[in-house]
């Protein structure tokens, strides 16, 4: 027994100080991650719940917000958070002033991850400035939130604070919601649009608001997308780049400041491998692992060490082997293949996760967290919850070796405790018919991390 809790020891530590980061999102003031093994982390501002802690206090390191292993996407922008899990099962949490959380109400924030439905069967989501696009497995398309200029493509003007159903098609593959509008692209490799034009941003050749796709010319090579507050970036199969719509910081780098209401070639390179965009900023990695930056640069949120507009893609340090990189509105995100994340721009919120409030003009480093991030005991299964949906009582049955010093609480969706924190001797029989109907999350806290799972209660 000594053995094994020594070895379990030697394990744990040496995958603290390995790097583990797998994905990072960024909202206006907060940034959202998943580390390789699948728990989820979050810091920065969190005025709105967008951190998913059950709070509203910004933090200005990584917190945990779910031990699970089971997260495999997420994204932010503004003040809200989703996230989709490995089951399929969709979750968002922070602002819903426009429905953009999925569930259904128009409750004005959660600030503890919820639901969005029942389906598990979601596959690729995408956050605009106040809607969500997402697809399922069936490659159909849905979208809820903001609809002020038909960003929804539902034909209508009207919000929608559930998801909905775009047309009757099933041969998407990808989506990208930007400030108002919208992107995706389907299996035959067409590229389509709709939602706000202003900037020219839905590439059509006008500024003509649409409520429906349109598609965006007649080329069928288009194989990566992102869109961001009235632009767009596309790659094409060759590997060349392609930017439209707002140009005013030269986030379209084409080395002017002039819109674009078509997709226009980005110089003559044939290598592009990925591409994010962030408020009014682009990052894209080369098939080489070099990373690149163009746009806005007031916080240095290029990380090329000034504050200088770009108007042109410019080289990120000498390092090749990014794997992936996202933009906030005004701070930057980006992994390395040995799971390094590297953050920079504005960090008035902590939103880059280095324990300050400063700005960085080029990459730091951001090591994973000396909390346990998959604690053994904190497994999925050993926390059951039943009768589910429950009616007088819930019983709280928890499995594991050892229960001293495990505790639980009960929040609603808003994160607002119903049932204080008591200690929990393995099996508790928990009164709550006194709680309205509705979600509630039962979370199991230890020394090591915390589990929450959700309930019904009728």
């Amino acid at each position: 027994m000594k053995l094994t809790i020594t070895l379990f020891a030697f394990l744990l530590s040496l995958s603290l100080h390995a790097q583990c980061w797998e994905s990072a999102a960024g909202g206006s003031y907060h940034t959202v991650a998943i580390t390789t093994e699948g728990s989820l982390w979050a810091w920065g501002g969190n005025a709105l719940g967008q951190l998913g802690n059950g709070t509203l206090n910004a933090a200005l390191k990584p917190i945990l917000i779910d031990s699970t292993a089971n997260w495999s996407q997420v994204v932010a922008n503004v003040f809200t958070s989703i996230a989709l899990k490995n089951d399929g099962t969709l979750w968002s949490w922070g602002d819903n002033v426009y429905g953009q959380l999925g569930i259904g109400s128009n409750t004005p924030y959660s600030q503890v991850p919820v639901q969005v439905g029942t389906a598990n069967n979601w596959i690729a989501i995408s956050l605009g400035s106040a809607h969500v696009l997402a697809l399922k497995s069936d490659s159909s398309l849905w979208a809820w939130g903001s609809n002020f200029y038909g960003g929804l493509g539902n034909n209508s003007n009207l919000n929608k604070n559930a998801p909905v159903q775009i047309g009757n098609a099933h041969n998407w593959v990808a989506v990208a919601a930007g400030g108002y509008h919208s992107l995706a692209l389907k299996s035959d490799g067409t590229l389509w649009a709709w939602g706000f034009n202003e900037y020219g941003q839905l590439g059509d050749a006008t500024n003509i608001n649409k409520k429906t796709p349109i598609q965006v010319g007649t080329d069928n090579k288009w194989r990566k997308i992102d869109a961001g507050y009235g632009f767009n970036l596309a790659i094409k199969s060759d590997g060349t780049m392609w930017a439209w719509g707002n140009n005013t910081f030269g986030q379209v780098g084409d080395g002017t400041s002039d819109n674009q209401n078509v997709p226009k070639k980005i110089g003559t390179d044939i290598t592009w491998k990925s591409i994010k965009t962030g408020g009014a900023f682009c990052l894209a990695i080369k098939d080489d692992g070099t990373l690149w930056s163009w746009g806005q640069n007031l916080e240095g949120q290029l990380g090329i060490g000034n504050t200088n507009t770009q108007y042109a893609p410019t080289k990120v340090g000498t390092a090749n082997n990014w794997k992936s990189a996202n933009g906030g509105e005004s701070h930057s995100m980006a992994i390395q293949t040995d799971g390094n994340l590297w953050t920079w721009g504005y960090g008035s919120d902590g939103q880059l996760g280095d324990g300050t409030n400063d700005a960085h003009l080029t990459p730091i480093n951001i090591t994973c967290p000396t909390t346990s991030i998959r604690p053994v005991l904190l497994a999925d299964h050993l926390l059951k919850l039943f009768p589910n949906a429950a009616h007088d009582y819930l019983q709280v049955q928890w499995t594991g070796i050892v229960t001293q010093d495990f505790k639980f609480e009960i929040r609603n969706v808003l994160g607002a405790v119903v049932c204080p924190l008591q200690s929990l001797n393995g099996n508790e029989r928990v009164d709550v018919s006194a709680l309205p109907s509705g979600v509630y999350y039962c979370t199991v806290k230890t020394p090591a991390g915390q589990l929450s799972k959700q309930f019904v209660k009728q």
